[in-house]
């Protein structure tokens, strides 16, 4: 019956700490990929401020 017991509540808190296990993983390469993306951005602006350089549609590896 303890064996029961220690299972059933054991099983409460797996399923609750799931929950928050699994949003705050997500949350963190969500925030991730957003500061990345924005770093690319303020990359692409500072290229785009060169007076001589133009950005095309070519892959920068295309011969």
């Amino acid at each position: 019956m303890l064996t029961v017991f220690f299972v059933v509540i054991f099983l409460v808190f797996a399923v609750f700490f799931k929950k928050s296990l699994y949003v705050n993983e997500h949350e963190a390469a969500i925030l991730k990929a957003l500061d990345l993306f924005d770093k690319n951005c303020k990359e692409i602006d500072k290229i785009s401020m060169i007076p001589n350089h133009k950005l095309s549609e070519s892959h920068i590896y295309k011969k």
